[in-house]
């Protein structure tokens, strides 16, 4: 039987976007026709043409009535629970469709028409799928689609018979779109913990046991997903959404800015309620934030913008942030109650993957920058609007290396939720082992280090159960015994005031209320997180032979037990203790 050929999808709500597998092995997003990588969500018709992508949201300045946008959301909906629903930028009308299906109302060269939110998605994806087979030069068998959080099943349902009535494409799995930014990263493949020492046994997590916070900022949507990655599987803490905040916030900073610009330099009002003449900025002020997240300035060029007035004008990155302050603030604040929600402090986040267009903004990941430390890593190697459909064609091209069961199984069984983002029972505390603390470089100052012992973590709070992890541990030359004291611990912050500033004294009048200098900053304390051993849980005795290592196992059931495995290395004798 010859390979399937997959697609990885991420069917945004303003914008979409197609993944393949190239021959190298990598995940590519391909163009389309017009050269188009993010594909806008929206279809016209003008007489008896039918526009999709780019080519149908430019018809937003003279055809708006027979646009249509936002078709994503309405998949899987009654009518009656969207009927409040304004369409945008006055686009097509939203009317109830048959058997109370939310539908839009166009006009074309036959008449009116009215195409319900289904036909419509059918038709967008039969576009987006057209261009990849022809790209490929063979039809598309199967795809992996990517999702927002909230779908309900209802609308996974209404999207999987969209794909199958586009071009006859099976689903093989659909994908939360923070698990698929994981995928993208590589963030989901298990690897084996090691250690090198006693002293700092094991060295440091791996890189599949983090804290990751997804922050996706789409059009009119900024979403911050904080999820705990535990040897391959995703766990989320919480997800905090706030709409009306996204791109289009940037659009309308721009256009105010623009719209003063325009009336300064001609002297002509330029009226909200001109739709042609606000589209028209609308799209070229689109056009210059786009620029921005690549240059330091940019120029917006409108033709004919409002009374025959041609418009040009310029803004440089530094205006431009300033204009936008707000949005930041805003972004920023969505992460922080993403935390709050979760309970993980910005010293225990590893990563923030950044997701959607609008975050190749080079300013939004320094405004992270500023939040997180240093050892926080802000990732951004992977084009921000390309990450979901890259992760799932590599989710898809995974998928196909199964058997036809176990795909048939994933389908059936997972294709209404989540595979990766899952909801199991984890962990709620870390476990690991008290090990003599290092001594040099200061060490012993630590807030962790309690007696001349640190507590190091070999299984990590949040991780999904069943877990397993394997450390090994080196020992003494001429020991007849290895004593392991394993613990359950407790994340905690230590916060240390700045020392008290000392006052200089001005013309030696000592206490003057002048005595500080204005232009000296002040100092921040100083927080340092730490796991601190609460409780032990065994104390485990190996006895051993030579020099070697001995090979701890700690294994934790679905029901939440502890079982501890402990042996020299090579050794088929075993301790076992069942807590």
């Amino acid at each position: 039987m010859s390979a399937q050929t997959v697609l990885g999808i991420n069917f945004g709500a303003s914008a979409s976007s197609v993944a393949v597998i190239t021959k190298e092995g990598l995940a590519d997003c391909i163009a389309n026709d017009d050269g188009e990588r993010q594909i806008s969500n929206a279809i016209s018709f003008n007489e008896d043409q039918e526009y999709v992508g780019v080519p149908a949201k430019s018809q937003l300045v003279r055809n708006n009535a027979n646009t249509i946008l936002g078709f994503r959301n309405l998949l899987g909906k009654s009518y009656d629970s969207v009927s409040s629903t304004k369409p945008q930028f006055d686009s097509a009308p939203l009317v109830a469709g048959p058997n109370g299906e939310p539908a839009f109302k166009v006009t074309t060269a036959s008449g009116e028409k009215v195409f319900t939110a289904q036909e419509i998605a059918t038709k967008y994806l039969s576009s987006l799928i057209g261009f990849a087979s022809d790209f490929l030069g063979r039809p598309i068998d199967a795809a992996v689609i990517a999702v927002p959080s909230f779908f309900t099943p209802e609308q996974y349902s209404a999207l999987e018979k969209a794909a199958k009535d586009a071009a006859g494409v099976k689903v093989l799995q659909f994908l939360q779109e923070p698990a698929a930014a994981a995928v993208a990263y590589n963030l989901t493949v298990p690897q084996l913990s090691t250690s090198s020492g006693e002293a700092t046994a094991p060295a440091s997590k791996t890189s599949q046991d983090r804290n990751v916070v997804v922050l996706d900022v789409g059009a009119t949507t900024t979403t911050a997903t904080v999820v705990a990655a535990r040897q391959g599987t995703y766990v989320p803490l919480a997800v905090e959404r706030q709409t009306g905040l996204g791109g289009e916030s940037f659009d309308e900073s721009l256009i105010s800015f623009f719209s003063k610009e325009f009336t300064k330099k001609t002297k002509a009002k330029l009226d909200p309620s001109n739709h042609r003449a606000m589209m028209k900025l609308r799209l070229a002020c689109e056009t210059v934030k786009r620029t921005l997240s690549a240059s330091t300035s940019a120029t917006c060029s409108v033709e004919s913008l409002s009374e025959g007035i041609d418009f040009s004008g310029s803004i440089n990155r530094t205006r431009f942030d300033l204009l936008s302050n707000k949005v930041y603030d805003g972004i920023l604040e969505v992460v922080k109650k993403a935390l709050k929600q979760a309970d993980v402090d910005v010293l225990r986040v590893d990563e923030v993957i950044l997701v959607g267009g609008t975050c190749k903004n080079p300013t939004i990941g320094d405004r992270l920058a500023s939040v997180f430390p240093e050892t926080t890593q802000i990732s951004s190697q992977i084009d921000a609007d390309q990450v979901i459909a890259r992760g799932c064609a590599l989710q898809a091209s995974a998928l196909t290396k199964l058997s036809s069961d176990e795909q048939s199984y994933i389908s059936s069984t997972s294709s209404l939720s989540d595979p990766i983002l899952t909801s199991q029972k984890a962990t709620s505390k870390p476990i690991g082992l008290l090990v003599p603390a290092p001594t040099s470089n200061g060490a012993s100052a630590s807030p962790a280090i309690v007696d001349g012992k640190i507590f190091v973590t070999v299984i990590e709070a949040n991780t999904p159960l069943p877990a397993r992890r394997i450390v090994e541990l080196p020992y003494a030359k001429d020991a007849s015994s290895v004593k392991i004291p394993v613990y359950e611990g407790s994340e905690e912050v230590h916060v240390e005031a700045p020392p008290p500033k000392e006052k200089k004294a001005s013309n030696g009048d000592a206490g003057s209320d002048d005595d500080f200098s204005d232009d000296e900053d002040e100092e921040e304390e100083t927080r340092t997180a730490y796991v601190k051993s609460t409780t032990q849980l065994a104390n485990v005795v190996v006895p051993v032979k030579g020099a070697g290592t001995v090979r701890l196992t700690i294994i934790i059931d679905k029901d939440g037990k502890i079982h501890i495995e402990a042996g020299q290395t090579g050794s088929s004798e075993v301790q076992k203790v069942d807590l």
